[in-house]
């Protein structure tokens, strides 16, 4: 699913876990630190899930030189080929963990700036935006892509594929190769 069919879903959680802390707030002998604790917690689930609605689409490159096998032997590419994959991204749990306690740390610190005498509300605001802005930024850089490839076919190999000797260029499989590919959001 792509990230625009996520994005609502983050307007309606981020929106629910603000009504949750207010609503917490208004009662009687709140504890700030449980709000916050449970805002930061229902925050980092939103972000998260809204990440992994992402929809991975890559086009991909067969470089010259990279050695591919046959039958009879191995040889190397010796013509760019191309791919497409599809994937998703997916974060490990401790990576999540991290994104709420940095979430955590920057609304207790608004809260304990703003209970100053003085205290200035859009210091305090920019300050909580850029803070968030860091932690929701170091999450996103943790996750893992993961796509399924589609080669073209018919790439030009130089090599013993076959029984022919001398290497002569051959194409790759005929048809269409699959694969898979791992990386990270950068």
């Amino acid at each position: 699913m792509p990230l625009a069919i996520g994005f609502p879903l983050l307007t309606t959680d981020l929106r629910a876990a603000y009504i949750k802390a207010r609503d917490a707030g208004a009662q009687k002998d709140a504890n700030s630190d449980q709000i916050i604790e449970a805002l930061a917690a229902d925050i980092g689930k939103a972000i998260h899930s809204y990440m992994e609605t992402a929809q991975v689409m890559t086009t991909d490159t067969i470089v010259p030189g990279q050695v591919a096998s046959g039958p009879f032997g191995v040889g190397s590419y010796s013509a760019p080929g191309v791919g497409t994959g599809v994937g998703t991204i997916s974060f490990k749990a401790a990576d999540v963990d991290t994104l709420v306690s940095d979430i955590e740390v920057a609304l207790k610190k608004a809260r304990d700036f703003g209970i100053k005498d003085g205290a200035d509300s859009d210091s305090i605001i920019s300050d909580l935006a850029a803070e968030l802005k860091a932690g929701i930024h170091k999450f996103a850089l943790t996750a893992e892509v993961k796509t399924d490839i589609i080669l073209v076919g018919g790439v030009p190999v130089i090599g013993y594929l076959t029984l022919t000797v001398p290497a002569i260029p051959l194409p790759s499989v005929s048809g269409p190769g699959k694969g898979t590919g791992t990386g990270n959001l950068s």
